[in-house]
C-alpha cells in the first residue's frame, strides 16, 4: 500500500490518500478523482500541463535509480524541469528528479509527496 500526500504549491498539506499496490493508478487519475487540479488536458504525456513535483518518502539510505520514458523526458526537458545531464542519462537517482508527468507516473508501492 502507498500513501500519496498532496501538497499545495506552498507545501502545505491538502490531503493524503492510500492506494493499494495492486491498483496501479496514475497520479492524474487521483488528482482528477479528488478535483485537485484542472490544468491537465491531453492524458498522453504530450502537453506537459500535468507536470507535478513528486518527492518519495524514503526510509534509510535507499537510493533508487529512475528510468524515465523518452516522451516524458523530452516534455520535462523542454519545460526546463530536467537538466541536460538528467535528460541524457539512461538512469538518474530518483531523488534528483522531482518533476514528473502526472498522466505517466504510476502509483505503486512507495509513499510520496506530490505538489499540485
Amino acid at each position: 500500500m502507498a500513501t500519496v500526500t498532496f501538497l499545495r504549491k506552498n507545501y502545505t498539506r491538502l490531503m493524503s490518500v492510500e492506494v493499494r499496490s495492486q491498483e496501479y493508478r496514475t497520479l492524474l487519475s487521483l488528482i482528477r478523482q479528488f478535483k485537485l487540479s484542472e490544468r491537465c488536458h491531453c492524458n498522453q504525456g504530450e502537453c506537459g500541463n500535468c507536470a507535478v513535483q513528486v518527492v518519495p518518502v524514503q526510509s534509510g539510505d535507499e537510493q533508487r535509480e529512475l528510468r524515465l520514458e523518452k516522451r516524458e523526458k523530452t516534455i520535462l526537458y523542454s519545460a526546463g524541469k530536467l537538466t541536460q545531464q538528467q535528460y541524457e542519462a539512461a538512469q538518474v537517482p530518483a531523488a534528483s528528479v522531482p518533476w514528473r508527468l502526472a498522466c505517466q507516473y504510476m502509483v505503486r508501492y512507495e509513499d510520496i509527496f506530490v505538489a499540485v
